[in-house]
């Protein structure tokens, strides 16, 4: 009987802990829902044999994976607003190395240089000279290239990678490929004056949320309750 509550309450707090790791996803996507470019976290399932003192058990493990579907795009009508329609990343040259972002709110800088909101240049495959904010607006091509007037500027850098499990969310949407990532070509879009939204939906969050915190609940009362059957069985006359 002791065997059984032990393998019984294993498997309550094991369920709590699970509860908890969704709970602590959803909150990270509805905290993201107003993030461009956002992929939200999405919780995968893994069943494996654990040993404890009641012996040998199978439990779930929870963990974190993103979801890389496409996002609406949002007309913003800001030039330098950049974003994609398709797979892949743009790049920026941060002090760390290049990282990748599907956040395309940039700005230019008096200097004609584009940059991300932290001031960090945005990469290009070819350059061949500086935006100039004197000459008005430019114009992105869907493949990246940069005209301004009648005078060819270069083309944007776009990423792509053949596994995402193996790129590194990072803070404010940027994404660092971890050992072993393979660079593709992408295949995207860049469609100029928009953003791309979050893939969180607020309304799918908020369900996840509910259910999440009710099966951590219900766990919760199943510990209390085998909790309380212990001190009644061992207490002693």
């Amino acid at each position: 009987e002791g065997a059984g509550m032990d393998r019984g309450l294993y498997l309550a707090v094991s369920s709590m802990r699970s509860a908890e790791r969704r709970i602590d996803f959803t909150a990270h996507n509805l905290a993201n829902l107003n993030t461009a470019g956002f992929k939200r976290t999405q919780a995968t399932h893994r069943s494996f044999l654990v040993n404890h003192p009641a012996g040998q058990n199978q439990t779930v493990g929870i963990r974190g994976r993103q979801d890389f579907s496409q996002g609406n795009l949002q007309r913003t009508g800001h030039p330098f607003h950049l974003s994609l329609r398709g797979g892949g990343f743009f790049a920026v040259e941060s002090p760390s190395g290049e990282l990748y972002t599907r956040d395309g709110s940039f700005a230019v800088t008096a200097e004609g240089e584009w940059v991300n909101d932290q001031g960090w240049p945005v990469a290009w495959e070819t350059r061949l000279g500086p935006l100039d904010p004197a000459r008005g607006d430019p114009v992105v091509e869907p493949s990246g290239e940069v005209m301004q007037g009648n005078q060819r500027l270069g083309r944007l850098k776009l990423v792509d990678f053949e596994d995402y499990d193996r790129l590194e969310e990072l803070d404010r949407g940027l994404w660092r490929p971890r050992p072993g990532a393979r660079e593709i070509t992408s295949d995207a879009e860049v469609v100029q004056g928009s953003l791309e939204a979050s893939n969180a939906s607020a309304i799918e969050e908020m369900v996840q949320l509910i259910a999440n915190q009710r099966a951590y609940e219900i766990s919760s009362k199943v510990v209390e309750t085998m909790d309380q059957s212990y001190q009644r069985l061992y207490r002693p006359n």
